[in-house]
């Protein structure tokens, strides 16, 4: 006998609202390093004002680094995610790829000269040219996500993110603080990992209803 899963529309509504729950606190959760780092850059520049209004002037820089915090995480964030998100429009996807097949239409010929040829370039690319310049992007903004996770969540006990490689070469694993490295990588893959989840709901929901819609229309 075979058994198939088949979920149903409200099943597959609460999978996507715990989801988005989940990711909702994921992203709460990863605006600490980027405060944290804010704090350390900025702290100097509105020390003076906290020595001289105490209490106020703390408590107006604790909002002042959250806020610059969200605003860099939010940065970072959007460029790791873009790429993602643009796969799920279907009519862009068609867009891309009608410009490949499009592009001969713009292929250099001889005697063309060098701007021309940098315009026919650009324009037998399109959007490709575009995706991919994004992609790069992409790749950058984990880089730096990445720095700014390891000084938040160092992977050593001592909490001096530099020790990391005098503990690799010496081969002292149990220096490594695997809470850390667990934080890690939960801070800087877990709101993409969430999110291609919360897409993948997000696609069965639609399809549930359209085999209803299609169930009730005959």
């Amino acid at each position: 006998m075979k058994l198939s899963f088949k979920p149903t529309r409200p099943v597959i509504f609460l999978m996507i609202a715990g989801v988005g729950t989940l990711l909702f606190l994921l992203v709460v959760n990863n605006v600490a390093p980027y405060t944290a780092l804010m704090q350390n850059w900025a702290g100097s520049l509105f020390a003076p004002a906290e020595n001289l209004f105490s209490g106020v002037a703390r408590w107006l820089n604790v909002g002042i680094y959250w806020l610059l915090g969200v605003i860099t995480y939010s940065v970072v964030q959007s460029f790791e995610l873009f790429p993602r998100i643009i796969k799920t429009d279907r009519q862009l996807i068609q867009k891309l790829l009608n410009g490949v097949n499009n592009s001969s239409n713009y292929q250099p010929r001889n005697g063309d000269s060098k701007v021309v040829k940098g315009l026919k370039k650009v324009a037998s690319q399109g959007l490709i040219w575009a995706y991919a310049h994004l992609e790069t992007v992409k790749n950058i903004a984990y880089v730096i996500d990445s720095i700014v996770c390891y000084m938040y969540y160092p992977f050593v006990k001592s909490g001096n993110w530099a020790d990391i490689f005098g503990i690799i070469y010496a081969g002292k694993f149990d220096q490594l603080d695997y809470g850390n490295i667990a934080k890690f990588f939960l801070t800087v893959k877990g709101v993409e990992w969430a999110l291609e989840i919360f897409l993948a709901l997000w696609e069965m929901f639609k399809a549930a209803k359209s085999v209803r819609s299609g169930e009730s229309n005959p």
